[in-house]
């Protein structure tokens, strides 16, 4: 099953538009799934620049607005997979700006979406799986939060999700954000799928710098067996020169790439 990946919004234009948002396309011969829906309708006006059909299913890897305010432009009769948390009310510490999502469940429950919410794995399709709830196994990853929730409390972003495939060169794990560590993200596909062959890794992993965190990270991907890194925003220039000088290849996925693996 190879799969194919349309990066239909980021941070970084590269055959499409750009904004402060992720939102992937995600196809294998088994079907389709929309990763996030970025912060507009960028991603629909991509997608038809593109010549892509964006299916019914949608993936909220978790309740912030670059992820999910998207999901207001998008027809009805879709199904959605999240974490029940991926609706609270957040907040950024810094300013109380709002940052969760601008729809409520009841909303999009009106518009016709058929939601999925669950800390547990769900097989999406065959060999597509949301990973529910990601442990936070690794030592260095899980580093505090800049957000908190409506009644003051910390907000650990325990909704922070992504999706593991299953293809005959070996799992694709793509994460939204990486709130919760892409490696731990792994980790988790591999319990979730029981194989742990894993080939590439993609999306946002939250190494906003070339630090400590970027070498363990790197260290544990190439540990795990990964070959391939398909990175978008979130992850800095230096972060991405650490994986290639440990021997991992790195692509982009900027607005309007296409990577087939």
């Amino acid at each position: 099953m190879s799969v194919e990946l349309v990066c239909l919004s980021d941070d970084r234009a590269g055959a499409c538009p750009s904004e402060h948002g992720l939102s992937i396309l995600v196809k294998t011969k088994e079907g389709k799934l929309l990763l996030d829906s970025g912060a507009s309708e960028l991603f629909l006006e991509n997608a038809r620049k593109l010549g892509v059909d964006i299916g019914k299913t949608v993936v909220l890897t978790h309740g912030h607005y670059d992820h999910g305010d998207g999901l207001k432009f998008l027809p009805g009769k879709m199904k959605l997979y999240s974490h029940p948390d991926a609706f609270l009310k957040r907040y950024r510490k810094s300013d109380s700006s709002y940052i969760g999502i601008d729809r409520t469940e009841e909303d999009l429950e009106n518009a016709g979406f058929e939601i999925v919410l669950s800390r547990e794995p769900v097989e999406i399709f065959r060999g597509a799986w949301f990973l529910g709830e990601i442990p936070r196994r690794t030592d260095f990853e899980d580093v505090g939060t800049l957000w908190k929730l409506h009644d003051g409390r910390d907000d650990l972003l325990l909704d922070d999700s992504g999706i593991a495939l299953e293809t005959p060169r070996g799992l694709v794990v793509l994460s939204g954000c990486g709130h919760s560590g892409i490696g731990n993200a792994v980790l988790r596909a591999i319990e979730v799928t029981g194989r742990n062959d894993v080939f590439a890794v993609g999306g946002r992993f939250h190494l906003k710098d070339s630090g400590e965190k970027a070498e363990k990270t790197a260290l544990l991907l190439k540990k795990l067996g990964v070959s391939l890194v398909l990175l978008s925003h979130c992850t800095c220039k230096g972060a991405g020169d650490i994986f290639e000088r440990e021997g991992l290849e790195v692509k982009s996925l900027s607005s309007g790439n296409i990577v087939v693996i």
